[in-house]
């Protein structure tokens, strides 16, 4: 159970760039990887890249024994985990928590300006530096990583980049990054430094039991990817499928998992394939369990507008309303259960984010059954429902902040099979 943890003591350091070309470098070794962030749209990139659900490792969202427990199902079939963690603080307290070392990535004009912050961070409990943006070798450091000459664009280090969902990764420069990792690397050093970490329960998954649609495309492709490992862990056979190509839900699903979409870029291609959007619509009929969130709230709508006072796009008719886009943020949000469904039971709490881009419209038929409380004292109205099997968020819920909703929703889909 072996781990590394990855950080910067600065923003913009380099660090997710370096776990991108870490993850690149263990594959090419061929090692058993499994990249966790603490960034929710990091988490999404390494996902894409390591083929794994990778977890996202965010304290403001989880304690730290469900951090503990998320580890412990990461390492399942892994050789090592990776995990990066934005802060340096925050990472020398994880560290301190289950004892994984600590690499550093510095910024080559930092470490020039300040020659004195190779003896600062591995005075900090650092147990090494990887130098980002090198134009030269350096003694006593586990690697560097010059410039690409083909820019990789990663997400931000904000909880949610939204914005980051239909980026590409070009697969020249995940090429380029991966030769440059093995050459400037020290992979020998790096991987000796994977100590076993101090985790939770390592679990056993359940047999398969039911069989889970889940949306996942180039648009439907963004949330926090452990719910879909969970349902896994609890008896859910996943079963991919696109709501952009494909004309109707896979055969013999008991339940629908719908992940964050970008509907700005897809909404007049997801609109005119009215072929999915009934079956979507007669599996919710039919009283199919189905899960939502972010921007995919707003596609179960009957209509959904990205313009305001403009004409909206059809959806999928699970929600009779509307849900009209606006520009806005996301921030870590705690809920409870309010009223009864098959994912919760009244007075549970889940942590995740809130995202204020959506705002619902419609004449009934509809109700809440999650509230929090905002910043400013203000109630958020959340979790939107037309019939007991139903949840749709416009926000995120992390699962692993309470096990008992990806268990509910497996056995809800049991009494439908």
């Amino acid at each position: 159970m072996s781990g590394l943890i990855l950080t910067g003591v600065k923003p913009h350091s380099g660090v997710s760039l370096v776990h991108l070309a870490l993850t690149l470098l263990f594959q090419k070794k061929r090692k058993s990887v499994s990249p966790v962030a603490s960034s929710l749209a990091q988490a999404s990139v390494l996902s894409r890249v390591s083929r794994r659900f990778c977890p996202n490792l965010d304290p403001g969202i989880l304690s730290a024994q469900q951090i503990k427990d998320s580890l412990a199902r990461a390492l399942v079939g892994a050789d090592i985990v990776t995990i990066e963690i934005a802060k340096h603080d925050d990472a020398i307290a994880l560290s301190e928590e289950i004892g994984a070392s600590v690499i550093v990535v510095v910024d080559e004009e930092l470490l020039l300006s300040e020659p004195e912050i190779t003896n600062f961070v591995l005075g900090k409990g650092g147990a090494g530096i990887i130098v980002n943006k090198a134009t030269k070798n350096y003694s006593g450091v586990l690697g560097t990583l010059p410039v690409l000459s083909s820019k990789i664009e990663l997400a931000s280090e904000e909880i949610a980049s939204f914005d980051f969902v239909a980026k590409a990764l070009s697969r020249s420069s995940l090429v380029e990054l991966s030769d440059l990792a093995e050459k400037n690397f020290n992979f020998q050093e790096i991987e000796g430094l994977a100590k076993e970490m101090k985790v939770g329960m390592t679990p056993t998954p359940e047999l398969r039991k039911v069989r889970i649609g889940y949306a996942d495309d180039g648009c439907f492709c963004f949330g926090f990817k452990e719910n879909l490992d969970l349902l896994r862990f609890f008896g859910a056979e996943l079963v991919p499928f696109s709501p952009l190509s494909d004309g109707a839900l896979p055969e013999k699903i008991s339940g629908v998992y719908f992940p964050g979409a970008n509907l700005l870029e897809y909404s007049e291609h997801l609109s005119s394939n009215k072929s999915i959007l009934s079956s979507i619509y007669n599996f919710y009929r039919d009283g199919g369990v189905i899960f939502a969130e972010g921007s995919s709230t707003a596609y179960l709508c009957e209509t959904y507008s990205l313009v305001p006072r403009e004409g909206g796009y059809q959806g999928a008719k699970v929600l009779a309303g509307n849900a009209q886009f606006q520009p806005g943020f996301a921030e870590r949000q705690e809920y409870k259960c309010v009223e009864e469904s098959v994912f919760f039971q009244v007075g549970s709490l889940v942590r995740g984010l809130v995202n204020h881009t959506w705002q619902l419209s419609h004449l009934g038929g509809i109700w809440s059954l999650l509230e929090g409380e905002a910043s400013d004292g203000r109630v958020i109205v959340e979790g939107f429902s037309s019939a007991p099997s139903v949840l749709a968020t416009f926000g995120f819920l992390n699962f692993a902040s309470n096990l008992s909703i990806p268990k509910r929703f497996v056995e809800a889909c049991l009494t439908r099979r």
